[in-house]
């Protein structure tokens, strides 16, 4: 059960994240001239407002991480230690950036798609990386919590202050 967990852990990594955002860019400029301007211009928003909202989240999730500088429930690993956990990292521990992430990126996702009620379900998956990073260990439930909750809000403030301040 454990490499499910690592699995949904896994779509909380920055890098996962930074790949997506890289092709995410690629897409926009290999569209070039053969792209309709109607839809590149679409798909420019979206990723202004992909970028904006992840980066927010980002930001402020580890602004929190060092303001409040909690310890994770585990024992980082360092060379012969037996009683540690491998999956542990040696920074603060609230709030959760895996949940923040995730539920930023997906969030956004939400809000750019137009078929949002088949959006919905795919929720599912930020949730279960937010609960993988209680099972391997790694966090406390307050830390996902509050991770989640920061990785929701911002595309949604993002959201309501794009059309009436930007206008991109």
């Amino acid at each position: 059960m454990e490499n499910v967990w690592v699995f949904f852990t896994l779509l909380g990594q920055p890098e996962f994240w930074g790949i997506l955002g890289v092709i995410l860019l690629l897409t926009y400029f290999v569209m070039g001239h053969s792209a309709n301007p109607e839809k590149k211009r679409v798909f420019k928003k979206a990723l202004l407002f992909f970028v904006i909202s992840v980066s927010i989240s980002v930001l402020i999730t580890q602004g929190l991480k060092y303001t409040f500088s909690h310890e994770r429930p585990c024992i980082v690993c360092s060379p012969g230690d037996v009683e540690c956990n491998y999956y542990c990292l040696d920074s603060p521990s609230f709030p959760s950036g895996h949940s923040a992430l995730t539920f930023a990126g997906f969030t956004s996702l939400f809000f750019v798609l137009k078929r949002k009620r088949r959006m919905l379900p795919i929720f599912i998956l930020p949730a279960l990386t937010a609960l993988s990073r209680v099972m391997l260990g790694v966090h406390f439930w307050q830390d996902i919590i509050v991770g989640s909750l920061i990785g929701i809000s911002i595309p949604v403030i993002v959201h309501q202050l794009k059309d009436k301040w930007w206008d991109f």
